[in-house]
Order: structure tokens, then C-alpha cells, then sequence
């Protein structure tokens, strides 16, 4: 078993917010990365629609990626199980609020990913997007100068991934309406950029992003002669969603 160890540039000050934060990747095997920082799995391949040859460049609208999510099965050839219960990534924070627009948004699935396990930066100096946040809410504070691009930028660490694009994502969020007379929120759902590391929503049927499969647990490190029977050992505390046996 491969652990990969990833320190976020930003650790520092994501520990003076909450507490200790050390993110971790363990490479499972058979193409499954767990988080145990989320307690999910990833698909190692970011662009699995590709891979697997089910869509041409994996570009979706989000609810053809809803629907490819829901009926991916997953062949794990290290366990001899096919992988069913997978999902997009929630853009809410971990607490269950939101889901929150703008930059450095560590709580959400996809953001917590690229900025606290993968270490990278957002489009802008954080220092600066939270100024213009405070001003935002407090009109009476000094308006802060125009924001401005810093140097180094984006999707500059991929970990363990394959075929991580620096683009936009899908999330597993609708935008919710919010009141009876506004009729643009049903339309749109929440998504990532992993291009500039914001998040956002837009029209969820006139746009097309990619899909990254995530699931909730951990299947579990690789068996190794003398382990368990893949199915009893998928059934044991910690292993969550026994999928089941490959044909």
C-alpha cells in the first residue's frame, strides 16, 4: 500500500482557522484514492467518462453527469468487487451549510482538495479576497484596490490523479431558488474551477463540465494472502459500501 502525503501551501493558516490540518491520500489500488481527511474515495481517474469510453472528451451537462455517476459500476480488480454507490462531489461545507461562492472555499469537497490536500492557490492573493469579502459586508471600511491575478495560480499540483483537467467540475448541488418570482435559480447547480480555484453556479443544462465519481468511506487497503474473503472484509467496520462481487 502507497500512502502519499500531500501539505497544502496553505496548511498554516488553514490550522489557525480550524484546528490541526494535516490532509492525507492513500492510494488504495485499482484506481481508488481515499481522503481520509473527508473519509471519501476518489476515482484516481478524474476523467473516467473518457477512459472508460463511454463519453467522447467527458464534457457533460449536469444532469447527464448526475446520470453517469448513478449508473457508474466500477470493476475493482484488487478486490474483485464492482464499485456502485458512486456521487459528485458536494459543494457544501462540511458542516452542512451552503454551498459558498467565491474563492478559497476549503469546506466544500472539491475545494478542500485543491487548496488544503493538493496545496494549491486560488486565482487571487487570499489576503486580498477576504478584504474585499469584509468590505462587501461592512460598506463603511476603505474600498480595497482592484484584485488582481498572483503569479503562481491554479492547478499546479495534481497528486496522484490522472487526467485531473485544469477546468470546471460539477458538484452535486442545485442552486436553490430563493424566492416564489425568481425563476433563474432552479436552473443552475454548483461547480468547481480547477483551473482558478472558485466556486460557483451556472445553468446546469447550457453548459458542460467535467465529472470526477467520488464516493463516501473507504473500500479498504488491497488483500494480501491470508486476508479475509473480499466480501466478509468489505462488511467489517470502517469498509462502507460492500458493492459487490465482479462477475
Amino acid at each position: 500500500m502507497r500512502r502519499i502525503i500531500l501539505s497544502g501551501l496553505l496548511a498554516a493558516l488553514a490550522t489557525t482557522m480550524a484546528g490541526p490540518a494535516r490532509a492525507e491520500l492513500i492510494d488504495r489500488g485499482g484506481g481508488l484514492i481515499y481522503d481520509t481527511d473527508l473519509n471519501i474515495t476518489w476515482l484516481q481517474d478524474a476523467n473516467y467518462a473518457v477512459t472508460s469510453g463511454v463519453h467522447p472528451d467527458g464534457r457533460m451537462t449536469w444532469e447527464e453527469a448526475v446520470q453517469f455517476v448513478t449508473d457508474l459500476q466500477y470493476p475493482d480488480p484488487i478486490r474483485n468487487r464492482v464499485w456502485d454507490d458512486w456521487r459528485l462531489p458536494s459543494a457544501r461545507n462540511r458542516d452542512g451549510s451552503g454551498p459558498d461562492p467565491g474563492y478559497y472555499t476549503r469546506s466544500s469537497e472539491l475545494g478542500h482538495l485543491f487548496y488544503t490536500t493538493l496545496g494549491n492557490a486560488g486565482l487571487y492573493k487570499e489576503d486580498e479576497v477576504l478584504a474585499r469579502r469584509q468590505q462587501a459586508r461592512r460598506p463603511a471600511l476603505p474600498r480595497p484596490p482592484p484584485l488582481k491575478p498572483q503569479a503562481e495560480y491554479g492547478l499546479r499540483n495534481r497528486g496522484p490523479f490522472l487526467n485531473l483537467m485544469a477546468a470546471e467540475y460539477w458538484a452535486a448541488d442545485q442552486a436553490m431558488k430563493e424566492s416564489p418570482k425568481d425563476d433563474l435559480y432552479p436552473r443552475n447547480a454548483w461547480d468547481f474551477f480547477m483551473d482558478t480555484g472558485a466556486q460557483f453556479y451556472c445553468d446546469k443544462w447550457d453548459h458542460w463540465y467535467f465529472v470526477w465519481p467520488v464516493r463516501d468511506g473507504d473500500v479498504g487497503p488491497p488483500p494480501v494472502e491470508g486476508d479475509k474473503p473480499a466480501v466478509e472484509a468489505a462488511q467489517e467496520p470502517g469498509i462502507t459500501g460492500a458493492g459487490r462481487t465482479a462477475e
